[in-house]
């Protein structure tokens, strides 16, 4: 994932959330 997109997810939704959509 570009550095770009991560930053964006993290804004509009939580950390959390992120990990699970990667891991």
């Amino acid at each position: 994932m570009r550095s770009d997109t991560i930053k964006k997810g993290i804004a509009r939704a939580p950390a959390r959330a992120m990990f699970k959509a990667m891991g």
